[in-house]
């Protein structure tokens, strides 16, 4: 028994230092998706304003050559001051194409690192839930063993690695160069049934202020699905109980929606959010998490 337990421990350790790694590469890849997009569209500004100015210079051009004497200086003054701005504008550009490739290499480097952590979370869990039965076949009650495992996530050897997870552990982000189509072609659209369908009462699953442990102490010993969604950070946190364990998801935001990873971030609101999530498993985020958002937590 107690041999079981020294392997859950170094298994779940394992288990939450890898994730912990997965975490940091997918919450870099966020950003770095971000930064891709904006340097995109600094680019696609760039080019307009190049070509407006390219086309001012050749109308100075044209019309200088019909101009009145008293009139040609100020024009060659003109004609000299839009060139510096599209000199410095050609050079800006090149710095944007640089911090673009940049960005979009190190894209790529995430990209191999996570596709090499998913399977091994995945190993990880398989073997963590296989001890975990070995333990509830040799006489250890639920209880006990839910106690055993929060007392294991909170072992102080882990420092730093106790924080809101990603509920996009195992979404495997765009292969390839970031394009126009990586995510139009995959981002997911919300079904006109659903957005007329009606969330439960907010205050019964918002709950504000609430801490990670107060959540844990307000899901203690419910079923799966029950949940509630919490403040964290300048964002938002999901807790839900889940094989009489709680799993925080932070709830990511991007222009004014929100999702749980890139490019599932297209609900208007938590109330569209949680309506999404009743019917819909939170499975294809994290594979750990088959359920819906069934239970509200005080309702």
């Amino acid at each position: 028994m107690d041999k079981l337990k020294e392997d859950l421990k170094v298994v779940h350790d394992d288990y939450l230092t890898t994730n912990a790694k997965h975490d940091q590469l997918n919450d870099k890849y966020n950003v770095l998706t971000t930064k891709i997009r904006v340097k995109k569209d600094a680019l696609e500004a760039h080019n307009e304003m190049m070509l407006m100015i390219e086309e001012h210079i050749k109308l100075n051009e044209s019309l200088r050559k019909d101009c009145q004497p008293y009139e040609a200086a100020s024009m060659d003054v003109h004609r000299e001051g839009l060139q510096k701005k599209l000199s410095t504008l050609k050079d800006t550009r090149l710095e944007v194409e640089k911090d673009l490739k940049e960005a979009r290499n190190e894209v790529r480097n995430i990209e191999r690192e996570l596709n090499h952590l998913n399977p091994l979370l995945s190993q990880l869990h398989k073997k963590r839930e296989s001890i975990r039965f070995a333990l509830l076949r040799r006489g250890v009650s639920k209880n006990s063993l839910s106690a055993l495992m929060q007392k294991l996530s909170e072992y102080p050897d882990r420092e730093g690695i106790i924080h809101e997870s990603s509920c996009g552990d195992y979404i495997t982000p765009a292969i390839g160069p970031i394009s126009d189509n990586n995510y139009v072609s995959v981002r997911p659209t919300v079904s006109r049934d659903e957005s007329l369908a009606q969330p439960p009462p907010k205050e019964s699953w918002l709950v504000s202020p609430c801490t990670r442990k107060e959540a844990e102490e307000l899901l203690k010993g419910k079923v799966n699905g029950t949940f509630l969604i919490r403040p964290s950070g300048t964002s938002f946190a999901l807790s839900i109980c889940m094989d009489s364990e709680i799993h925080h998801c932070r709830i990511q935001q991007n222009n004014g929606s929100f999702g749980f990873a890139d490019p599932f971030i297209v609900h208007p609101s938590l109330e569209r959010l949680v309506v999404h999530y009743q019917e819909n498993s939170l499975e294809k985020h994290n594979n750990i998490l088959k359920t819906c958002l069934s239970h509200p937590v005080r309702l």
